[in-house]
């Protein structure tokens, strides 16, 4: 339910960003998670926890957008770097709360601190946000020039729609994979490890390769190398689990984490390399957000849907492999902005 929320919040972030000014909107979003955590841990009906819930999702969703625009305004130059390590983050802190939160629920003999205990981090958060507030103030926004930009949605553009659906087709693949990694390594006995050190192995290199996949690229202009490897890897990996799921071990299930990872972190970066100005950075954060986990949300039934149908996992790795090889026929025409205009001036020059 909390994606569904997200998904349906993403498209309205950018105008209150600019309405009530982002980083006060990032504060609320923060605060506004807290308070849903410790209403969730307080539930005392279903319809509580599933309002909990809700605010979860939109809490979480607010903050998205408008963190990518805030990187474009202030560190556009470092944005492969700070968005690795935003990526870093959000799975380095899915995978606590995943192993912190059964932890803590076994400990203490029930699930509600399990579920209200992660608001104390939304208090450090608020504190870390207020503080990178006063250090780096929000700019003005964008003169005339770049209103005509602004005005021309995302979903009016075509760039914008490719983005969107390579970002969908990378989380189709590591949704399905989150979700049924574990299991599938039980059933297709790929390695004698359990399925959850499976499903563990899969979200800590997704963690790291989305961190190191940043510092790589950070100086990097066109990044469609390094995505194209990642689409090769992430295809390889699923074949291998397709087509002889007992050759490699755990080998399959590390290339495809080493190339989601990749994906998600440059994936995040291309919404910045292809606008001019954070307010339209944000915009297009947004748009690709919403297309992204709109299809995201698709993988998981997807992928045990042909597991119900075929009677094995096979057919399901053959879908990934599918999603990962049309990664990489879209990767070519993931050139940035700027190159493409630099690349066009050059031609000019050199006809004269």
């Amino acid at each position: 339910m909390a994606v569904w929320c997200v998904v349906a919040a993403r498209l309205l972030i950018p105008g209150i960003g600019r309405r009530f000014g982002n980083d006060r909107v990032i504060l609320f979003s923060l605060a506004l998670l807290g308070l849903a955590l410790v209403l969730r841990a307080l539930a005392g009906s279903s319809t509580s926890l599933l309002l909990s819930t809700f605010l979860v999702g939109i809490g979480v969703a607010i903050s998205g957008p408008l963190i990518g625009g805030w990187i474009k305004s202030h560190f556009a130059s470092k944005a492969a770097l700070l968005m690795g390590i935003y990526a870093a983050g959000l799975g380095v802190g899915a995978t606590m709360a995943a192993v912190g939160s059964e932890y803590v629920a076994l400990a203490d003999g029930g699930w509600r601190l399990a579920a209200g205990v992660w608001a104390i981090l939304c208090v450090f958060a608020i504190v870390s946000w207020q503080r990178l507030a006063s250090v780096f103030p929000s700019r003005s926004h964008a003169g005339p020039a770049s209103t005509a930009i602004i005005s021309q949605a995302p979903a009016r553009t075509g760039r914008a729609w490719l983005i969107a659906v390579y970002f969908g087709l990378s989380q189709f693949v590591c949704y399905a994979c989150f979700a049924w990694v574990g299991e599938s390594s039980r059933e297709l006995a790929i390695n004698t490890l359990g399925p959850g050190i499976n499903l563990g192995i899969f979200t800590a290199v997704v963690a790291a390769s989305s961190f190191f996949s940043g510092i790589v690229t950070r100086s990097t202009a066109d990044r469609r190398g390094w995505l194209t490897g990642a689409a090769v890897l992430s295809a390889l990996g699923a074949a291998l689990l397709w087509l002889s799921p007992h050759a490699l071990g755990v080998i399959p299930v590390v290339a495809i984490a080493l190339g989601q990872g990749t994906c998600f972190a440059l994936a995040m970066t291309l919404p910045l390399d292809n606008t001019t100005s954070h307010e339209e950075a944000s915009q297009w954060t947004a748009f690709m957000l919403f297309i992204g986990y709109l299809t995201a949300a698709v993988g998981p039934f997807a992928f045990g849907f042909l597991r119900d149908r075929t009677g094995t996992f096979e057919a399901s790795y053959g879908l990934l492999v599918a999603a990962s090889l049309a990664l990489l026929l879209l990767t070519p025409m993931l050139k940035p902005r700027q190159h493409e205009a630099d690349s066009v001036q050059g031609a000019a020059f050199r006809t004269r």
